[in-house]
């Protein structure tokens, strides 16, 4: 084989992958399921509780970690049967596992099973009340621990406190409004902790924004691209304009979806990402000014187009655009969405570690059969907005994304300087794989990963035509995981390749 490496290779049992693979099983599903009752939703208040174990599953020793998979299974099993409350509770009950101090907390152990429901939390900055109301995720009744505290507190994103108030667990149970006058736009974290003598608890933040002028600029992004798509159809239109018109359109129904209470999939800052859309619009004579002045170091949402066809995507760009830099490629699997490696997939670490090189990160939106547009197409319409090295461009998908990184090399053999398939990935033809030598592969599967066998597969239709390739079962991982079990190697093979002379830098 005319490889870098021989596999496969042996890991030994790593528990905070094992236990993290079923916390990735919920959020993969969380991305698809819809919600019918805006102000309970399901999907996003088990992500926040995901990721409050998450973050205490980073610093737990190894015995803790074991014992939470359990429960872990547990909530992977109830969510799949669509007992929702009941996939809360497992998760709760694995975090406590995670912090021993806390389970014999009597007010944690009460309240840990709280949700806060607020409304509305995308509105004007007219709006001078904010909604709030405590209930009970999973247990018939909300638990009202005596001689507790509520204390509410709304800061900036820049930690600066706006509003505090505090109120009894009653009053919060019944419901009430809570005065929020002359806040200023921007996006806000909404915080409830319970305070009991020397015991204090808090309920995952939720994220609030407030918008002058909202329904005034959703309009205007309407009629934005209304106007652009009319101009183009009589005289033609850039390349930029192209992804302007389907940028506003999409974001106007985004921002229309949301104002008529569809549940979304994260705490989004919308704020932010309604002033990014119309940053983009105002940079129509030179749109990459505007994202070197105002995009760098990033991240925002934007549709990527070619002629009548375009991509929702979400971009990470990088704190320097003063020369042409690296693009990575990010493919989702099935179910997900473009927003799916910078939630989930290691917390969003795959986005992180590419930004701290000096990358941009492009995460489209992918249906099940298809991409609407390919690297190429996307390429050139990234190109308006930020300086390119198309010398250094990778691929690295999961799943259904492996699938699209092959599909992309076979379309595209001399354009990818790497290619990176996890948990999947399927055969290349003999005739792409000698026509895209110059690709090297770094092809991986957990041994307990139902994309295995076309993770083999794939690496034997490379053997055969001589391709470059390092191929690594990761033992005791499954599916789900396997991204964040290769993140370091992956990486790792990334930044050899860069280093390689003849790869466009030798300091990536």
């Amino acid at each position: 084989m005319n490889g870098l490496t021989e596999g496969p290779e042996k890991h030994t049992l790593n528990p905070f992958a094992s236990g993290v693979s079923f916390a990735l099983a919920i959020l993969a599903v969380l991305f698809v399921l819809p919600t019918d009752v805006p102000a309970q939703n399901p999907r996003l208040e088990l992500g926040r509780r995901l990721k409050r174990f998450e973050m205490s599953w980073e610093t737990a020793a190894s015995p803790l970690r074991v014992s939470a998979v359990p429960f872990l299974q547990n909530a992977v099993r109830r969510f799949f049967t669509l007992n929702f409350k009941e996939a809360g509770r497992q998760l709760d009950r694995a975090w406590l596992e995670l912090n021993t101090d806390k389970k014999s907390d009597r007010l944690i152990n009460d309240l840990v099973g709280a949700q806060l429901l607020v409304s509305p939390v995308c509105a004007d900055t007219d709006t001078d009340s904010l909604e709030i109301e405590l209930t009970s995720f999973y247990d018939a009744e909300l638990q009202r621990p005596p001689q507790t505290s509520a204390h509410l507190k709304l800061t900036g994103r820049n930690g600066q406190l706006r509003a505090e108030t505090e109120l009894s667990i009653d009053e919060l149970a019944r419901g009430t409004s809570w005065k929020l006058k002359n806040l200023p736009e921007g996006d806000y974290h909404l915080t409830l902790t319970f305070l009991q003598s020397d015991s204090t608890f808090a309920l995952p933040p939720v994220t609030v924004s407030r918008i002058h002028g909202l329904q005034r600029r959703i309009k205007a992004l309407e009629e934005s691209a209304a106007t652009l798509r009319s101009d183009a159809q009589a005289h033609g239109t850039s390349t930029f304009d192209q992804t302007l018109a389907a940028t506003l359109r999409d974001e106007a129904r985004f921002f229309s979806g949301l104002l008529k209470g569809l549940s979304q999939e994260a705490d989004f800052p919308y704020s932010e990402r309604l002033k990014n859309c119309e940053l983009l619009f105002s940079s129509r004579t030179n749109p990459q000014d505007v994202s070197s002045r105002q995009f760098s170091g990033k991240q925002f949402w934007i549709s990527l187009a070619a002629g009548t066809r375009s991509v929702p995507t979400r971009i990470r760009l990088p704190s320097s655009l003063e020369t042409p830099v690296p693009v990575l490629f990010v493919f989702h699997g099935a179910g997900g969405s473009e927003n799916m490696f910078f939630e989930t997939y290691g917390a969003g670490r795959v986005v992180s570690e590419s930004t701290e090189r000096g990358w941009i990160v492009v995460s489209p939106r992918q249906g099940l059969f298809d991409l609407a547009l390919d690297i190429s197409q996307m390429l050139s319409a990234l190109e308006t907005i930020a300086p390119i090295d198309r010398k250094r461009i990778m691929l690295l998908g999961h799943s259904m994304g492996a699938a699209q990184v092959v599909q992309q090399v076979g379309a595209h053999p001399s354009l990818p300087i790497a290619a990176i398939a996890l948990g999947g990935g399927g055969r290349l033809s003999l005739r792409d794989g000698r026509q895209s030598r110059g690709v090297s592969w770094y092809v991986g599967a957990g041994s307990e990963d139902f994309g295995l066998t076309s993770a083999q597969r794939l690496k034997r239709s490379l053997t055969e035509s001589n391709s470059k390739i390092r191929f690594k079962i990761y033992n005791d991982i499954e599916h789900l995981v396997v991204i964040q079990a290769a993140i370091d190697d992956a990486f790792a093979f990334l930044d050899e390749l860069l280093m390689k002379p003849g790869s466009g830098s030798e300091n990536p």
